[in-house]
């Protein structure tokens, strides 16, 4: 039996359902998208570089991850340490093998060589036993008795630890030009006994894994690399004009199908041309498609329509994007006049 009658549930409903929309409209969302950072040092005068052998434990496949990260790059030029004859196969150490290396990466046309020291590289697993045990009183055809039970958990605790330090040297001066010592370390746990509890990764897999992530840090440092950009976008007020449209685009932007986004977003300013939340989210399109200029140029639209600290803010994130992409384009030509002058040198 119905507590309201007809009228009153209608209304009771139609409260229920604003609610909810008022509720999602404090719900922040957000899209993310991938754009260039450029290399964290001074990329001039470098065009070809050399990986050298790793000392320490593990130090080949370092230098072989290094190698092909560097390849898939294709930022550097890359020669194989096995051309620096007569001499490829000496670590970096003694000044007299430093020199000799050096004048035989100079020879080669080797702007720079790699080296470093593989610190610690290890994964180990420890066993941990738990025993527990239980009392129970039952009462039985004697009269009152105890149930003692046992029980016992097995949980398996995997550590690894990845440590390496890098080192960038200048051929031509023999200075360091860059160092960096980087460290990963991966802990999980699985209960051996539990089917449900989730198997941990090969020691191979968590190695494999910190020596990436080791090596990701250090080529960060060398050359522009894409990284996630996450930006916050704005909501409209419920069923105001073009409010269906906009809300359509965010859920699609945080899908990460941004052209779909856009195209909604555009529906919106089409239908209501003062939406400052659909100009200011066609600003994160347009900064998701890297078109920069045209991103800070939609934000400031969306601050003279409505001045909002989301998009004041959100102006500065876009103007520092644009800078870090000149950049990035900058060591491009950079890198691409090197090469291309490479043989008076």
């Amino acid at each position: 039996m119905d507590t309201f009658p007809p009228p009153a549930r209608r209304l009771t409903r139609c409260l229920i359902v604003l609610g909810f929309l008022f509720t999602c409209q404090g719900c922040s969302h957000f899209g993310t998208f991938q754009r260039w950072q450029p290399a964290e040092i001074a990329v001039d005068g470098l065009s070809s570089v050399t990986v050298m052998e790793f000392d320490g434990e593990h130090g080949d496949a370092v230098a072989s991850t290094l190698t092909a990260r560097l390849y898939d790059g294709q930022f550097y030029s890359l020669v194989d340490r096995s051309q620096l004859s007569p001499v490829s196969q000496v670590s970096l150490g003694p000044d007299n093998q430093q020199n000799a290396i050096l004048r035989a990466a100079r020879s080669a046309n080797v702007d720079a060589i790699i080296s470093g020291n593989v610190v610690e590289y290890r994964c180990e697993d420890q066993v941990l036993t738990d025993t527990s045990f239980s009392v129970n009183q039952h009462e039985g055809n004697h009269g009152e008795g105890m149930n003692v039970g046992f029980s016992n958990s097995q949980t398996l605790r995997r550590e690894g630890t990845v440590t390496v330090s890098f080192r960038l040297i200048d051929t031509m001066t023999g200075e360091v030009r860059a160092t960096r010592q980087t460290s990963h370390h991966f802990e999980g746990v699985h209960d051996t006994r539990d089917p449900a509890s989730v198997p941990l990764p090969t020691k191979g897999e968590v190695l494999t894994n910190l020596t990436n992530a080791c090596v990701d840090d250090f080529t960060r440092m060398l050359a522009p690399h894409r990284a996630e950009c996450r930006m916050k976008l704005a909501t409209a007020i419920p069923f105001s004009n073009g409010w269906t449209a906009i809300r359509q685009g965010v859920k699609l932007a945080e899908r990460g199908e941004w052209e779909a986004a856009e195209r909604k977003w555009q529906e919106a300013l089409a239908k209501n041309p003062m939406s400052d939340v659909a100009t200011y989210n066609l600003a994160v399109a347009a900064a998701a498609r890297e078109d920069y200029a045209q991103a800070e140029n939609l934000a400031r639209d969306a601050i003279k329509l409505k001045h909002s600290d989301l998009y004041v803010d959100s102006l500065e994130v876009l103007r520092q994007q644009h800078l870090q992409d000149d950049a990035c384009q900058a060591q491009h030509a950079t890198r691409v006049t090197q090469a291309s002058h490479r043989d008076w040198r």
